[in-house]
């Protein structure tokens, strides 16, 4: 992002952290602002929902404040929750209005109304970052390999034992199920949101997609996974 830009975004932190006070935030604007989030605010509990559906997010906030859905409306929590490219169809059915909000707009078709807005009492901010979303695999599945190469060699220690296991599959389609029983004493995880979330990079990059949150399709030639995997070997 350049440097400027930045700058100001940083500039305008202080403002909208005292906007969180008393409304919640919808960021729009060109470009992925996954990256800039996380640096305005550190401690906030990111989810992308091209990845996560509400129902694992529910599950997420069940667990960590010890009740269930019906009681989290009652929480006057000030814990900031992201909700990456949110789709407003599901506003109707959203438990999270304790919490203070931040949602993003990804792309310029999704529907979103004054009602939505209203309801969830939301202020827009222009969040323009020109950063790529990543690799376009799915239109443009025969790209330079260095480009996949990258994305592991930033990745986690869990990423990387996470899909090294999956292209280890040899296939173009895995079960979510399968790679989860592969993996879970290995990485000591017990819920598939969790894998979700190691392989979140690599779904941000378009190099995999989750389908009906049941199997996992590989959007990378077969004649890469040999490099990969052995990039993922690597310490």
């Amino acid at each position: 992002m350049n440097s400027d830009l930045l700058e100001f975004h940083q500039f305008c932190k202080e403002e909208h952290f005292k906007l969180l006070d008393k409304y919640n935030l919808l960021y729009y604007g060109f470009g992925c602002k996954k990256n800039i989030l996380r640096k305005m605010f550190p401690e906030a509990l990111q989810f992308d929902m091209n990845v996560y559906t509400l129902n694992d997010i529910l599950l997420e906030l069940n667990i960590k404040y010890n009740t269930n859905y019906k009681h989290l409306s009652e929480f006057n929590c000030r814990e900031i929750i992201i909700l990456l490219d949110f789709n407003f169809k599901y506003a109707c059915n959203f438990y999270f209005t304790s919490f203070r909000l931040i949602f993003t707009l990804e792309k310029i078709n999704k529907e979103i109304s004054s009602e939505d807005l209203q309801n969830l009492n939301i202020i827009l901010r222009d969040l323009t970052t020109y950063e790529d979303y990543g690799i376009d695999t799915i239109e443009h599945k025969e790209v330079n390999i260095e480009g996949y190469l990258n994305v592991i060699r930033n990745g986690s220690k869990n990423s990387k034992i996470s899909f090294k296991h999956l292209l280890e599959f040899n296939k173009p389609t895995v079960p979510v199920v399968d790679l989860f029983n592969k993996i879970k004493k290995n990485l000591m995880i017990i819920r598939k949101n969790l894998l979700f979330n190691f392989l979140s990079e690599f779904i941000e990059h378009k190099m995999i997609k989750i389908k009906d949150q049941q199997n996992i399709e590989i959007l990378i030639d077969l004649k890469y996974f040999k490099d990969l995997i052995d990039e993922c070997n690597k310490n």
